[in-house]
């Protein structure tokens, strides 16, 4: 690209024409140059001799890649038994020779040259194109048999080509495309409508709901404005509320006190008793010491009594023991009977806890039982109301469903009515003159059509979208080759230009410009290259690359920089035994020298084979680097061998791939086009008649249809008047009962009893203090069960010692007078013991009047510690109570803070009603809207859709009507501007050929004539010879008609002329006069272009006007053609 920007410069007005053509191996050529002139060449030769291989050869040389049927590869452009052909094409241009050459390989693709320079196929052909060559147009370059087709051609063949002839197809493809947007658009549009109207209706159907809306809203905001008045009604009972408990508070905290004052007035009279106690507890302490004296005088008279009766000391040793037993069993039963005490008057203490707790047991199953008739009538009410409700909803339902079938009754029954009116008014005359029309025929063939339209609307789509992709596809491959087409930075060409202004010869890059190749190597170079090296500049010599280097870093170019020492090279192995190979890549792609030398140490040597399975076979061989024209390659040595996938091209070496992909896109984008309106045309055409077959069949069955239709409706509106009755009678018996359901939940609404939740509250207080009263009662259970155990086992242990002290008493009287009887000083002192023991009886009877006044006192410090602890209950009781109080005003401050935060923001009503009327309002304002719980705001929300979506479908029917009609407006104006122009292109191309003819003393001419068949527009191609009238071309002979042929073709190609005409054969059938014709004709046009005429030259008539005639022979029919170049014709 960089090679034709730097060095093609052409002007409109360039002189161009072929100077010669020279064929090397190709076809019947073995070799051989073709010197042309500048205006008419004719190269004459019999049938086989190789006037067509020069044909093909001109074709081949300026980049054309068409080819005729025989010759299905390129291969086939090699001679046979050669391995390679090439042709070389000279072209002067303003004077100067431009060399045109290509080559190909017998398993290769053709490379391009430009004056000896290798050039990728898409510069070849933007060259060829900028000079004005157009090799593949067949009436440019035009083939054998090509003048045979034009002499046949109908109308529609004679318009094509006269399009495409003056560029008028253009306007045709555009009409075509506009008559598929306006039929896309018109379906579209016919949708659109139908769209719109269905919505209508169902606006239409939303209208009894909106209005059901409207009332559930004006509900909802009643609900709202008593919700808010309830709130504030809520506020003033709970500050009614709060004010009640704190003066009760107030009143239990007053009789805490005066309790607490009575609690402190027990505790002191219990201290005096205790300090009295303390006194009685002094004197039994001192009656304890003065018996214990007493005691002890008893105990030494007895020892002195025991030295002076030593034969008496057995019975003293037993009296002693005898006493010592009393003495301890009575201290043991003065225990037990104090124990005994003790206990009784614990278990009178726990009797009388015991029932009070009990009496307060049956208080609280009593408030339980009241509770449980209240939650009881409550739940009764509840479930009254729930069987109320439901009934209620269930005709609610019922009464909508029935009102609803009664409408649409109604509507059906009016819509009815209407329209046998309107039959009735129009053709009430009509019914005895109906006649009986068979439509058998006309459905099939209806059906038929529909099927075959349908077939074409789905291939209508796929063309549509086939086109579509088609031109999305162009879009992005022109946006590639745009953002492609300058693919070497600034920078580096200033890089390149600073390395050629020092003279470093040794440097080659950037290897994106040095290996610039077709379309066919492309693939493999981007395969080897990395994409890093594109801008790459390699040099062998390390002083060139340090220099490099700089200058890389200072210009800041994106330019790697390789070292590529030369070293003893690697030596090369014949690869042509091997099948497959093609060669070294280096090699083919045109590097030699230094320069492939550099870029083979560099980035290896590569074998270069047809494909992936040469590749495969090669690779098992020889060690060798492989890579493939498709872009696989293999990385072979004795180390190791690593195969890679084939990569994508992406164009950073070689453009041609996607010129290439563009081209044929762009081919088949015109083909898709042309598919495109031939399937249009059959639509219309379907349509039309599909039209026609409704329009009988309308007519047809029109009024067979209107009455079967008036009998249905005869038959059908009496009986929907009779169902509007019965659903009128029903709906207003649903509705009485509706009426009566709603009046009883009314009535159960305004006896609600008090609110469960409540009810709940203090069943859950009730229980939690029963069940803290049978814990107690439990514990007091417990105690009296221990007491009573320790007072049977104490009584039992008091019986025991009574009967012990009993037994030693009378023992001990009956040693003692045995004692008395044995010894009178003994009895003395016995006497003595016995005061002694008197004075101590009369100590235990003081002791026990003691003790009788110590139980006295504890009996009373014990009532009144009974009491206190009674206060004590009284206290704590009341104290729960006051916390009870305190947490439940804590609870309805905290519900007073909720609902004032509730209420923030909002006015207080004027007036607020007490709470309980407000709370019953509310209740019936909400048994209204479950009426309206079928209706939300998803209606209104549809209704604004519907409108959106409405006024959205009315501004794309008015957007597409415009579109409709601007469309049409264009067709019109493209029609009418086709033709106009096809109007005046045809009175220009007649009188072309009529003055082409008329030069030549031609004694014929010709008219066209735009027509319209079918809505298909043709040129009826007339002519008149010898003067007779207007007549087909066919009535003309063979030569007159190959003569006119010819003269049309020579009109066309004055509309775009180009530089250079090849024309095969198109003398075949002439006669001699008619021959001389067209070579005059031939003569005066190549006074303005090039002619290159090939013919078999049955005469000479042809060869009188040439500028220059040349032979073409193979000799002996087998050998390589030869060119033999005629001495001019003086004076002829």
């Amino acid at each position: 690209m960089d090679y034709l920007e730097d060095e093609v410069r052409i002007d409109l007005q360039t002189d161009v024409y072929i100077e010669s053509v020279r064929l090397k191996n190709f076809l019947s050529f073995y070799e051989g140059t073709v010197e042309l002139d500048k205006g008419l060449t004719v190269v004459v030769g019999p049938n086989g001799s190789g006037k067509t291989s020069i044909f093909h050869a001109i074709k081949f040389a300026l980049g054309s890649n068409q080819r005729e049927r025989r010759y299905s590869k390129w291969s086939d452009f090699v001679r046979h038994g050669a391995s390679s052909g090439a042709v070389e094409l000279v072209a002067k241009v303003n004077g100067q020779s431009r060399k045109f050459e290509r080559k190909i390989s017998r398993d290769g693709i053709p490379r391009a040259y430009i004056d000896g320079r290798r050039v990728k196929a898409s510069e070849m052909h933007q060259l060829v194109e900028t000079l004005g060559f157009d090799p593949d147009n067949p009436l440019v370059f035009m083939p054998q048999e090509r003048i045979n087709a034009l002499r046949n051609m109908d109308p529609v063949e004679v318009r094509k080509l006269v399009e495409e002839g003056t560029g008028l197809d253009e306007l045709r493809d555009r009409i075509r495309l506009e008559e598929s947007r306006v039929f896309q658009s018109s379906e579209s549009l016919e949708s659109t409508k139908s769209e719109a109207q269905v919505v209508q209706k169902e606006l239409e159907f939303l209208g009894h709901d909106l209005e059901r809306l409207e009332k559930k809203r004006r509900l909802q905001k009643e609900e709202k404005e008593l919700d808010l008045e309830h709130k504030w009604a809520a506020l003033n009972d709970l500050n009614a509320r709060i004010n009640e408990i704190r003066l009760e508070i107030e009143d239990k905290e007053e009789g805490l006190g005066s309790v607490l004052e009575e609690y402190s007035d027990v505790e002191s009279l219990i201290s005096e008793q205790q300090d009295k106690l303390e006194l009685v507890n002094q004197s039994l302490q001192k009656n304890q010491l003065d018996i214990g004296k007493t005691t002890a005088r008893i105990e030494e008279e007895e020892r002195r009594l025991s030295k002076l009766e030593d034969s008496n000391q057995r019975l003293v040793e037993e009296i002693r023991d005898l006493e010592e037993k009393v003495a301890m069993e009575k201290s043991k039963k003065e225990s037990l009977s104090k124990d005994l005490q003790r206990i009784s008057k614990a278990r009178e203490g726990y009797m009388e806890e015991h029932g009070a707790i009990s009496v307060e047991m049956e208080e609280v199953e009593q408030e339980r039982g009241v509770l449980d008739e209240k939650l009881d009538e409550f739940a009764e009410w509840n479930s009254r109301r729930a069987e109320v409700h439901g009934d209620y909803r269930a005709l609610q339902a019922e009464v909508r469903s029935t009102d609803l079938l009664m409408r649409s009754l109604r509507e059906k029954l009016q819509v009815d009515e209407a329209e046998l009116q309107s039959i009735e008014n129009k053709w009430g005359e009509l019914w005895d003159t109906v006649d009986e029309i068979d439509e058998e025929d006309l459905e099939e063939r209806k059906t038929q059509l529909e099927s075959d339209l349908s077939e074409l609307n789905e291939t209508r789509f796929q063309r549509s979208s086939r086109v579509s992709e088609l031109q999305k596809k162009i879009d992005a491959l022109e946006n590639q080759l745009a953002e492609r087409s300058e693919r070497i930075p600034d920078s580096v060409k200033e890089l390149r230009n600073a390395i050629e202004e020092r003279q470093l010869d040794n440097v080659i890059g950037p290897l994106l410009s040095e290996l610039s190749v077709d379309e066919i190597h492309g693939d493999a170079l981007e395969a080897v290259l990395d994409p890093n090296l594109s801008f790459a500049f390699l040099t062998s010599s390390s002083t060139d690359f340090d220099l490099v280097q700089k200058l890389r870093d200072s210009l800041a170019a994106p330019a790697p920089i390789v070292l590529a020492q030369h070293g003893e090279s690697p030596q090369r192995i014949d690869i042509s035994e091997y099948p497959g190979a093609l060669g070294w890549l280096w090699d083919e792609i045109g590097l030699e020298g230094h320069e492939k030398e550099t870029i083979a140490n560099a980035i290896g040597d590569y074998v270069l084979t047809k494909n992936s399975m040469s590749a495969y076979r090669l690779s098992n061989k020889v060690p060798l680097n492989i890579v493939t024209m498709d872009g696989q390659v293999i990385v072979n040595n004795k180390k190791r061998k690593i195969s890679h996938p084939r990569k994508e091209p992406t164009g950073i070496v070689s453009l041609a791939p996607l010129q290439k992909e563009l081209k044929n896109t762009r081919n088949e984008l015109v083909i898709a086009r042309k598919q495109l309106t031939a399937v249009l045309e059959k639509i219309a055409g379907t349509t039309t008649e599909r039209d026609k077959v409704l329009d009988l069949m309308s007519q047809v069955s029109r009024w067979s249809g209107i009455w079967e239709r008036r009998k249905r409706l005869l038959d059908g509106i009496p009986e929907q008047r009779s169902e509007v009755a019965v659903l009128e009678s029903k709906l207003e018996n649903l509705q009485q009962e509706l009426d009566n359901a709603e009046t009883k939940l009314r009535e159960l609404d305004n006896s609600q009893p008090p609110e469960r939740s409540k009810l709940l509250g203090q069943q859950s207080a009730l229980r939690m203090k029963q069940r803290r009263l049978q814990k107690q009662l439990r514990d007091l259970d417990n105690r009296l069960m221990s007491s009573e155990k320790n007072q049977e086992v104490r009584r039992q242990e008091l019986q025991n010692v009574n009967e012990n002290i009993e037994m030693y008493s009378e023992r001990l009287v009956e040693v003692r007078e045995e004692l008395k009887g044995s010894e009178n000083e003994g009895s003395e002192i016995l006497g003595f013991i016995d005061e002694l023991k008197q004075k101590i009886k009369e100590l235990e009877s003081e002791r026990i009047q003691l003790q009788n006044e110590q139980k006295e006192i504890d009996s009373k410090i014990s009532e009144n510690r009974q009491a206190l602890l009674e206060m004590n209950l009284q206290v704590r009781n009341s104290r729960l109570e006051v916390i009870q109080a305190k947490k439940q005003l804590d609870a309805m401050s905290s519900e007073r803070d909720m609902v004032k935060d509730e209420i923030e923001g909002y006015v207080q009503p004027a007036e607020v009603r007490d709470l309980e009327i407000v709370r019953n309002e509310l209740i019936r304002v909400r048994h209204l809207l479950d009426d309206y719980q079928d209706v939300s705001e998803t209606i209104a929300v549809t209704e604004n859709k519907l409108k959106d979506r409405l006024g959205n479908l009315t501004k794309k029917v008015a957007e597409l009507e415009a579109e409709v009609s601007a469309a049409e407006d264009t067709i019109n104006k493209i029609r009418e501007e086709y033709h106009n122009g096809m109007n005046e292109t045809l009175q220009s191309v007649e009188d072309n050929v009529n003055e082409i003819l008329n030069s030549v003393n031609f004694s014929g001419e010709v008219r066209f004539d735009l027509s319209l068949r079918n809505q298909v527009y043709g040129v009826d191609f007339k002519c008149k010879f010898r003067g007779e009238e207007f007549k087909e071309l066919s009535a003309g002979s063979g030569g007159e008609r190959s003569l006119v042929a010819i003269g049309l073709i020579l009109a066309l190609q004055r509309f775009n002329p180009a530089p250079v005409y090849s024309l095969d054969e198109i003398d075949t059938f002439l006669d001699a006069t008619n021959t001389e014709m067209v070579s005059r004709l031939l003569y005066d046009s190549s006074r303005n272009s090039q002619f290159i005429i090939f013919t078999p030259a049955k005469s000479t008539h042809l060869l009188k006007n040439a500028d220059k005639r040349l032979g073409v022979v193979s000799p002996r029919g087998t050998e390589p053609s030869v060119i033999i170049e005629s001495p001019s014709f003086s004076g002829q």
